[in-house]
């Protein structure tokens, strides 16, 4: 069955696992954004837990990026379902003064009662630099207040704390290793199970769950950590850029899809797109010999 959303091709802000964020094609009130579920589901009750929450950070993050924008007087969040079934928000900012962007000037004719759309013509081109302007400032303050990481559970701790010993003898597989960051508050070192993909030529390390504890350590010691696989080898980890990671990342899912998967929240042969928008998401460190 056709589904409007599924189908849409309008000016996307996207960049979230579970949700994509778009500007609404009809702008009666500047910056009103779609924040639809990437998956079909006709059911909000219906959300998974993972779902659920990150809707809430979405909506926290247009929300706050419209705010730095365009500061609206107000919001409207409505989950209604109606004509288009298919679980979405609309995120609607209300003004109680005339707001400017891209040559139009917008009113908000009914300021204190219902959203009633008034639709105008827009100039040529405004959707795609309305939808940029809000995607940019979306990343800035995602970098600092959304920083992705999903902690790992008890029972993940105390399978890595077997496979840590058995990795660090040597009795693992080649790609597993044990990283030795110094812990950035303790002072101590800190030691996690790994796996390093060998990539053109380079040795690599991605975090599949996000800013881990491992990443934050090895940002804030300034790269220098060891791999212990028998033997122990003093390195220095390059954060590689954002742009930079989609490939990596795509090459490292291909090799341990069946453990990590989830973590990304896309397939191995997904287009490079898809590893484009979850990139921001995964940091990822080039092994280089230490200096």
């Amino acid at each position: 069955m056709s589904c409007f959303i599924c189908d849409a091709a309008i000016p996307d802000i996207g960049a979230f696992r579970y949700w994509n964020v778009s500007v609404a094609t009809e702008q009666s009130y500047l910056g009103k954004c779609i924040i639809a579920l990437r998956r079909h589901e006709e059911d909000f009750l219906a959300l998974t837990d993972e779902e659920r929450d990150e809707m809430w950070l979405a909506a926290s993050a247009v929300r706050d990026a419209l705010t730095r924008c365009f500061a609206p007087d107000h919001f409207n969040y409505q989950v209604l379902g109606n004509s288009v079934r298919h679980v979405h928000m609309h995120l609607t900012p209300r003004y109680t003064s005339p707001r400017e962007f891209a040559g139009a000037t917008f009113r908000d004719e009914h300021w204190g009662t219902w959203p009633y759309p008034s639709p105008a013509e827009l100039p040529s081109g405004f959707l795609a630099s309305l939808a940029d302007t809000i995607k940019r400032t979306i990343e800035k303050g995602r970098s600092a207040s959304m920083s992705f990481y999903e902690k790992p559970s008890g029972v993940t701790q105390l399978m890595n704390g077997v496979m840590r010993f058995f990795s660090s003898m040597g009795l693992m597989p080649r790609k597993m290793v044990t990283l030795e960051v110094k812990g950035r508050r303790s002072g101590q070192t800190r030691a996690t199970v790994v796996n390093v993909l060998d990539h053109e030529g380079q040795r690599y390390l991605v975090a599949p769950r996000g800013n881990t504890e491992w990443v934050r350590n090895a940002r804030a010691a300034g790269g220098e950590a060891a791999i212990k696989r028998g033997s122990r080898e003093s390195v220095r980890l390059e954060e590689v850029s954002g742009e930079q990671r989609p490939p990596i990342i795509q090459a490292y899912l291909k090799e341990n899809a069946m453990v990590t998967k989830r973590h990304f929240g896309i397939e191995p042969d997904a287009p490079i797109e898809e590893f484009q928008r979850i990139a921001p998401d995964h940091p990822v460190f080039r092994i280089t010999p230490a200096s």
